[in-house]
């Protein structure tokens, strides 16, 4: 059964957690995802968690957490620091709809892969970049994980008991949102491309995707000046929502 982006072809650039995310949700969707990784430089997340710690045969096919997600997806190996690489790349982009990577915003352009030389080659191509804390900025080239994210945006000022320190979450809380924002971001590249015919470049802030996320604490803060409470899992928000004992011997329920 064909889906929604049937027919779609994207080149993926991105490693981890955010950016495979987002292509993952395109190849789940329908679309042809290519996963192109270095070959002295693969996707981290291959070596992570294996299961029942088998590293027999060709484990880093195997990780659990790599496979999630990357599913769907097919793959090309190829040394992008070798020019002969990088004019294969230029010989996809006019048979590709998008482009999705996640590197600082140094690294593409460096190679010469930047937005301008490959929408030259196609002016239909719909490119996210969806780097840490977007392409300017003194915060630009910093490398970006989902749990520094977790503190750069703010969530983390929110989290914690009262009176105690701000917290992180329990994982990379980020990575997810950001994966779907980009997701988004991609579609709607593509149906913009359908009234207009162009491609464009759109430059994607995880730092951003994370403030969006807490925009009522900014609000409360511009307006009364209150930092965000930090309630320790209680919600302002949500009824009932909390820990609740049970009958029993030391049997709860949790609603969140």
């Amino acid at each position: 059964m064909a889906g929604p982006l049937d027919g779609i072809r994207v080149l993926d650039f991105t490693h981890v957690w955010a950016g495979p995310a987002c292509t993952r949700i395109l190849a789940d969707l329908g679309a042809e995802v290519v996963k192109v990784e270095g070959m002295s430089y693969i996707d981290m997340t291959r070596n992570l968690w294996f299961l029942n710690n088998d590293t027999s045969g060709e484990f880093w096919n195997r990780s659990p957490y790599f496979q999630n997600r990357n599913q769907n997806k097919l793959s090309l190996g190829i040394d992008l620091s070798r020019e002969e690489s990088r004019e294969l790349v230029r010989q996809l982009v006019p048979h590709c709809d998008a482009i999705v990577e996640n590197f600082t915003p140094r690294v593409l352009p460096g190679w010469g892969l930047d937005f301008a030389t490959l929408s030259a080659i196609n002016p239909r191509l719909v490119m996210v970049s969806m780097s840490g804390y977007g392409a300017t900025g003194s915060f630009s080239n910093y490398l970006a994980f989902g749990m520094s994210l977790n503190a750069s945006c703010g969530l983390a000022s929110g989290n914690g008991y009262p009176g105690g320190r701000p917290m992180k979450s329990g994982t990379a809380f980020m990575d997810p949102f950001a994966g779907a924002a980009a997701a988004a971001a991609v579609i709607g590249g593509l149906i913009e491309r359908e009234s207009t015919g162009d491609g464009q470049w759109i430059d994607l802030s995880q730092h951003e995707v994370g403030m969006a996320l807490i925009g009522e604490w900014f609000v409360r803060y511009g307006r009364t000046g209150e930092e965000p409470p930090r309630n320790g899992g209680r919600s302002e928000a949500y009824a009932p929502q909390g820990i609740y004992p049970c009958r029993g011997d030391d049997n709860w329920v949790l609603f969140a």
